[in-house]
C-alpha cells in the first residue's frame, strides 16, 4: 500500500516561459490522477541544454485515473485548451505525455537487466525512445511518493549487465558492415541512398558503444557529439571524425567515408578490449 504523502512541490525555480507553464498546468494535472504520481519536465529542459528553439516537454507518471469519468474529460480538454493557448503566444508544449508507474516499473527493469534494451518505437524519434534516458534527465517538478526519484537512483550506478548488453548489440551491427561486401559494392556504385543510411547506422553504432564505455546511457538523438566531447573513453579526435564522416561532399567521398568508418570501428573495437582486458584483471 502506498502510503498518503503531502504533496511536494518543486523545489527550483525554471526560466521563463517554463516557470509560468509549470504553474499554469500542473495543477490541473495533477488532479487527473488518484493515488501515486509523480510530475516532471524532460527533453532539452530536463537535460538543462534548452535554447531559444527548444519546447517543453512534461511527463506524469500515475497509478490510477480518477474514478470521475466527467471530471477527468473536463481536465483533459482544459489542459488541452490551455496547451493550444500557449502555442498561440509561440510556447510549444509536447503534452505531458502520462504513463502508468508499474509500466515503467517492468520495462526499467528489463533494460537494466540487459534482457531487453531495444529502444522503444516512436514516431517522434529517429533511432527509438530510451527509457533510461529519458528517466534519469527528467527534472522533478512533483514526486510526493518518490517514484522518479527512486527510478534515478536505479540509474545513478550504470548496470553492468546493460552495459554489457549494449556494447555486444552494436558492436555485432559494427563488425558485420565493416567487412560486409554489399557494402563495399554500394561504395563502388556509388548508391546514395544505401550509403547515406549505412554511414549513419554505423556511426549509430560507434557512438552507443562510446557512451556505454563511459558508463553513460545513450544521450538520445540530440546533443550526441556534445557529450562525447567531454568523455574520456573514446577514439582521438572521435567527434571531429564523425562530423566528417557524415558531411561528406558528394558521392564520390564514399570510399573515403567507408575507409574512415572501418577505422573507427577498429578503434573502437580496441578500446573494447582493452577495459574488458583490465575489467577482467580487477575481478
Amino acid at each position: 500500500m502506498w502510503a498518503i504523502r503531502r504533496i511536494h512541490t518543486m523545489k527550483q525555480a525554471f526560466s521563463e516561459p517554463v516557470q509560468s507553464v509549470i504553474l499554469d498546468l500542473v495543477p490541473l494535472i495533477r488532479q487527473l490522477f488518484a493515488g501515486p504520481y509523480a510530475i516532471a519536465v524532460a527533453g532539452s529542459v530536463g537535460k538543462k541544454k534548452d535554447d531559444s528553439f527548444s519546447d517543453i516537454d512534461l511527463r506524469a507518471y500515475y497509478d490510477a485515473w480518477i474514478d470521475d469519468e466527467s471530471l477527468l474529460s473536463e481536465l483533459k480538454q482544459e489542459i488541452d485548451g490551455k496547451i493550444a493557448g500557449w502555442a498561440m503566444k509561440g510556447v510549444l508544449i509536447d503534452g505531458y505525455w502520462p504513463r502508468q508507474i508499474e509500466t515503467i516499473d517492468t520495462r526499467l527493469k528489463s533494460i537494466l537487466s540487459g534482457a531487453n534494451i531495444d529502444p522503444d518505437p516512436c514516431i517522434w524519434t529517429i533511432g527509438g525512445y530510451y527509457l533510461p534516458t529519458d528517466i534519469i534527465n527528467n527534472t522533478i517538478i512533483e514526486d510526493p511518493y518518490r517514484i522518479l526519484a527512486n527510478w534515478q537512483d536505479q540509474l545513478r550506478a550504470y548496470p553492468c549487465e546493460y552495459k554489457k548488453a549494449v556494447i555486444k548489440k552494436y558492436l555485432a551491427s559494427a563488425e558485420y558492415w565493416q567487412n560486409d561486401y554489399h557494402y563495399q559494392s554500394k561504395v563502388l556504385r556509388k548508391d546514395i541512398v544505401f550509403c547515406s543510411g549505412i554511414a549513419y547506422l554505423l556511426v549509430h553504432d560507434l557512438i552507443q558503444i562510446v557512451f556505454a564505455l563511459n558508463n553513460a546511457y545513450y544521450s538520445g538523438d540530440g546533443w550526441n557529439l556534445n557529450y562525447i566531447r567531454s568523455f574520456t573513453t573514446a577514439p582521438q579526435g572521435f567527434a571531429s571524425e564523425i562530423e566528417k564522416v557524415l558531411l561528406i561532399g558528394d558521392a564520390n567521398d564514399y570510399a573515403r567515408q567507408r575507409e574512415t568508418l572501418c577505422r573507427l570501428i577498429d578503434q573502437v573495437k580496441q578500446l573494447v578490449h582493452k577495459q574488458s582486458s583490465q575489467q577482467d584483471q580487477h575481478e
